[in-house]
């Protein structure tokens, strides 16, 4: 009984809407007029596509001794925020930070887009990382403060490829040795945008 009713219900729906709005038949067409219609409004250009996130890994810091596989998140058009688990598991090319010690944190960025086509293109912001040290006989805690700028280029809508400089200041100290002060800081970051 129910679908019945609504079965009713469409049907005189869908009549009454194809007669006039003051319920006769359909309208004929008008007459011709002497004024040209208006031209259908022009189809606007497709947005060209942005992804909104990068999933990256930095061969510079790899060769530097530490391991990030950094996940940026474009948070709005001028905006995005990254987040990498921080190891110094090895050592690298800069000898102020060898030693037999691990280092565990976390890498924290943000980074602002003047272009507004957050995560690519030119940025600027600050970089974060604090780290657990240990050793054999010691522990502490390090870190590091950067600010960079540079640019993330989109490749073939899927690859992604960053560069940057800066400055940072490194407190990075463990077993009476390490590194402590303010030195050039660079980025580079290879990935995939999704």
């Amino acid at each position: 009984m129910l679908i019945r009713a609504l079965i009713l219900f469409a049907l005189s729906t869908s009549l009454a809407s194809a007669q006039s709005p003051s319920g006769g038949e359909p309208e004929a067409a008008s007459p011709a007029t002497s004024e040209p219609e208006p031209a259908p409004p022009a189809l606007a250009p497709r947005e060209a596509w942005r992804p909104r996130m990068l999933l990256q890994i930095d061969p510079l810091t790899m060769a530097i001794g530490f391991l990030h596989a950094q996940l940026e998140v474009a948070s709005h058009p001028q905006l995005s925020i990254y987040l990498s688990p921080h190891l110094r598991l090895f050592d690298g090319i800069l000898p102020d930070l060898h030693g037999e010690y691990v280092g565990l944190g976390l890498e924290a960025v943000v980074r602002w887009f003047p272009g507004g086509a957050a995560p690519t293109g030119f940025w600027v912001g600050p970089r974060a990382v604090l780290a657990q040290l240990w050793s054999d006989t010691d522990r502490s805690v390090g870190g590091y403060l950067s600010v960079l700028g540079g640019y993330s280029w989109l490749l073939e809508d899927r690859w992604v490829l960053a560069l940057g400089l800066g400055l940072t200041y490194i407190d990075y100290r463990i077993d009476g040795g390490g590194a402590h002060g303010f030195l050039p800081a660079a980025h580079t970051g290879v990935g995939v945008a999704f």
